[in-house]
This record gives structure tokens, C-alpha cells and sequence, in this order.
């Protein structure tokens, strides 16, 4: 890159498109050359922040083009997957131990990302493991959206489950909008090291009961652009996964931040992570509150927060995790507590098996009931705590090695 040259407020204007692909001090871009101001804010956070790249001759583009870098695709991900006569078992298993592997392999890539100590071939890991993901979602769609609500209740290491259940969420967004299994492979991996630059922070985040101070809401508003950082450093090139990495926090009508950009002019990437990042976020504990069910964080979304995010995008979740979405916890006429299989034809009378008897004391074994049958009807979601889940993915869809 050639020498980066200050940029100053006099030559930026709100309502005007920026000249330069704009980048900080490290050289991470922050806004491409094209990128329409909107507001005094966004000049005050380009001049404190930005430099500009000092001009070079370009080839002619067409009006309102933004010439981006080739896409680096691997042959192996230009290809499609081939799933044709896989056995309901072998998916079962294969989606299970994929998520397991998600979970265990992601801590310490991402440990040795927040400590500069990268693998060499990050970017290789980091889609392969996202690529593995993506597989297990094809496989088996009931069992990898069962991992992310039942996950939500546990507390151990949020900030690798997030990331896994951020990662979960993306994939089945992106598959609805047909993104291809190179373009997956890149979201996801931007989606499981959004968080880099509040690493060590993130766990006690989850569990803080006390307001933010000062220190730690700077914290929180610097993270996309410190994980972008972190992970140029680590050797992260893709200009595209970095970006959507930037600006994951952003909102449709300039809430968001670290750039308060609006509309379109935020990347459908980093769209469908901040969606997944905000709705996983709320099926989780807090210090200061209990983990939502999935109904209430759906409704917050779309009713609360409707106005942030993108009708298409919020469509395509409500479609993805329904009314009784797989992996959460319903009572049943019969008074059994139940956990649904799978979403069913109508989305309101799922597959279910009873887990708790009416005195929510554990079955020896999970028991299929069809809620569509009058005595096992439902009649309502149930929140359990973790100490109160008896069983796992991999007892429930009898998963055994």
C-alpha cells in the first residue's frame, strides 16, 4: 500500500460521496471510495480515525462502481457439497461431532489470535472449520439449531459458544439469500471472529451485573474495529470478511456504530451476522437478566428493533426458528415438559419428545409425542436452567460413538 496521507475535515461533506477508500493508521479500510456521508458524526469519527490512500491511476470504471479485489476462491469451494445418500444417522452424527469440533478447535484459534501468536495458515482453518459448519447444516437443520438453543443456558465459555451459535444462524440466513459455499464459508469465518477485540473481556462481560463504566463501553464501541485489526495482523486479507467483521454492529437507520453508516451502504454480510449476533446474544443470560426464549427475542427483534434491520433479513429468521423453534422447551397438556425435534408442517405442532414429567422430574428416557394429537396439545414455552436439562444433543437424537 502506498504512504497514507491524513485526511481533514475540509475535504469531506455530508450529503457527498468520499473520493478515497479511507483507512486508519494500520491501514484497515473503514469506508470504500464512494461511501456517501450522512452526518457530522460520521466527518468527526473519518477525521479523528481516517487517513486516505494516496491516489493512484486506476483503469476506468463505470459510474457508481467501486472496483473490488478479486475473490480468492479455492477450487475445493467452488464446488458443491455432495450430500446425496447420507442415512438420517450418518447426518445425526456427522452434524453433532461437526459442532463439537466447531466449539473445541475454535477456542484456541481464537486465543492465539487475541495473544498475536496466529496458526499459519489462519485463513485456511478458520473457512475450513466454517465450511465444516456449513456441511453440518445441509446434513442435519433440526440438530444444529437445537445446539444453539439449548447452548443458551450455558454459561461456561459465552464467548465461543456465541461465536458457534453466531455462526450457526448466519449460514442458514445466508443459505435462504443463496449466498454460494465460498461466500458462506467467508461470512461464517467473519462471524466466528467478530469478537476478537474484546477476547479477554467478553466472558465477564456476559456475567457483569453492574452498569458499564466508561472504560468498558469504549471498549464495546472499539471492538469491530480493534477484531479488524487483530486479525490484519494475523494475516487476514479478505477485504470482504474484514469488512463485515467492521461493520457488524451497524443498524439501517445510522444507530449503529463504529461508523454509524445507513442503509444499504452496509455490506448483506455483515447484515446477516449482526442479525444472528443480536438474536443468539438474547437467548443468552446476563448478569443483570435470565436468557429469553427464542419467542420473546424474535419479538424484541422485529418489534422493538424492526426499524435496524432489514424486513427481508428478519423475515427469513421468523421463517428459520418458527414458533417452537428445535431445541426449545414447550409444556404439553399432559403437563410433560418437552423439547421440539423438529418445527413440523405448520410450525405449530412440532415433533416433540417429554424430557420432564409433570412433577419436572427426569423421564429415563426422552418419549416422541405428536402435538398434534389433543392430549399432548401445547400449551405454552418453558425456560429451564441449565441444572434443569437432563439431557444433550447427542442423548436426545441418540448420538453415541
Amino acid at each position: 500500500m502506498s504512504t497514507l496521507i491524513k485526511i481533514q475535515g475540509s475535504e469531506i461533506a455530508s450529503g457527498q460521496p468520499v473520493e478515497w477508500n479511507i483507512y486508519d493508521k494500520d491501514g484497515v479500510l473503514l469506508l470504500r471510495k464512494g461511501f456517501m456521508i450522512t452526518s457530522q458524526t460520521q466527518i468527526n469519527l473519518v477525521v479523528s480515525r481516517g487517513y486516505y490512500q494516496e491516489p493512484v491511476v486506476e483503469s476506468p470504471q463505470p459510474d457508481g462502481v467501486v472496483a473490488l479485489p478479486p475473490l480468492d476462491t479455492d477450487e475445493e469451494y467452488a464446488q458443491p457439497f455432495v450430500l446425496k445418500d447420507w442415512s438420517k444417522k450418518d447426518a445425526a452424527h456427522y452434524a453433532v461431532l461437526s459442532m463439537e469440533d466447531a466449539m473445541d478447535t475454535l477456542e484456541p484459534i481464537l486465543q492465539d489470535i487475541a495473544r498475536m501468536y496466529p496458526a499459519p495458515d489462519l485463513q485456511g482453518e478458520l473457512m475450513g472449520l466454517a465450511d465444516a459448519l456449513h456441511k453440518a447444516v445441509r446434513l442435519h437443520l433440526d440438530i444444529c439449531l437445537a445446539s444453539v438453543f439449548l447452548s443458551r443456558v450455558d454459561t461456561k465459555n459465552y464467548r465461543v459458544r456465541h461465536a458457534v451459535d453466531t455462526a450457526i444462524i448466519t449460514i442458514i440466513i445466508a443459505l435462504h439469500l443463496g449466498f454460494s459455499r465460498h461466500e458462506i464459508a467467508r461470512t461464517t469465518a467473519a462471524a466466528f471472529t467478530m469478537n476478537i477485540g474484546m477476547w479477554f473481556q467478553q466472558n465477564r462481560l456476559a456475567k457483569r451485573v453492574e452498569p458499564l463504566d466508561e472504560e468498558l463501553r469504549q471498549l464495546i464501541f472499539d471492538h469491530p474495529l480493534n477484531s479488524v485489526i487483530l486479525l490484519r495482523k494475523a494475516g487476514i486479507t479478505d477485504p470482504l470478511w474484514l469488512e463485515d467483521i467492521l461493520t457488524h454492529h451497524e443498524k439501517l437507520d445510522g444507530s449503529g456504530y463504529p461508523l454509524g453508516v445507513v442503509g444499504s451502504d452496509i455490506p448483506t454480510g455483515s447484515q446477516i451476522i449482526g442479525i444472528a449476533d443480536r438474536y443468539t446474544a438474547m437467548l443468552s443470560p446476563r448478569g443483570h437478566r435470565d436468557a429469553l426464549v427464542p419467542s420473546q427475542a424474535l419479538r424484541i427483534l422485529l418489534f422493538a428493533e424492526g426499524d435496524t434491520i432489514e424486513a427481508r433479513l428478519s423475515g427469513i429468521l421468523t421463517k428459520i426458528v418458527g414458533i417452537y423453534p428445535p431445541g426449545s422447551f414447550v409444556r404439553l397438556k399432559n403437563k410433560d415438559i418437552a423439547i421440539v425435534m423438529s418445527v413440523g408442517r405448520d410450525g405449530a405442532t412440532p415433533a416433540v419428545k417429554s424430557v420432564l414429567g409433570a412433577n419436572r422430574k427426569p423421564l429415563g428416557i426422552p418419549v416422541l409425542r405428536d402435538s398434534a394429537d389433543e392430549k399432548y396439545a401445547i400449551t405454552g414455552t418453558v425456560n429451564l436452567q441449565e441444572d434443569e436439562i437432563p439431557f444433550s444433543v447427542r442423548k436426545i437424537w441418540q448420538i453415541f460413538d
